[in-house]
């Protein structure tokens, strides 16, 4: 892959995990709206649990086949690690997600995060219109 093909790659992961996240803040929003009493206790869990498989989402775009670990190298004050583990944790010890847990993350996290990667993705298209 040349250095435009990776740029070119690196926006479209990042553009990926920009959506992820918005959609994240955007369910988070919504779930507060909601008279639980309104609706079944399994809806608002399947709601919940939409919102956990969301944010897992942001961390799918880390695969060593999508963001370059240069990107990931350069803009290390996103914390690329904690996102990978997320999903990790997730997908394959989902039982141990704790549904407050992912609330805070994505009250206390994920608007920092959405600023990095936002940040992010207008300096590599920059990059790119340089070529």
């Amino acid at each position: 892959m040349n250095n435009i093909e990776q740029i070119e790659s690196d926006v479209m992961w990042i553009s990926l995990m920009i959506n992820f996240t918005e959609k994240s803040l955007m369910a988070l929003e919504e779930l507060k709206t909601i008279d639980q009493s309104s609706i079944s206790s399994f809806s608002y869990l399947l709601m919940q649990d939409g919102l956990a498989s969301t944010m897992a989402h942001i961390g799918e775009q880390l695969d060593s086949n999508k963001l370059s670990a240069e990107v990931q190298k350069e803009f290390d004050e996103v914390p690329w690690a904690a996102i990978r583990s997320y999903r990790n944790r997730h997908n394959h010890w989902y039982q141990d997600i704790s549904h407050d847990t992912v609330a805070t993350i994505v009250e206390e996290d994920l608007p920092l995060l959405l600023e990095q990667l936002i940040e992010i993705e207008k300096i590599l298209k920059d990059r790119l219109s340089e070529y």
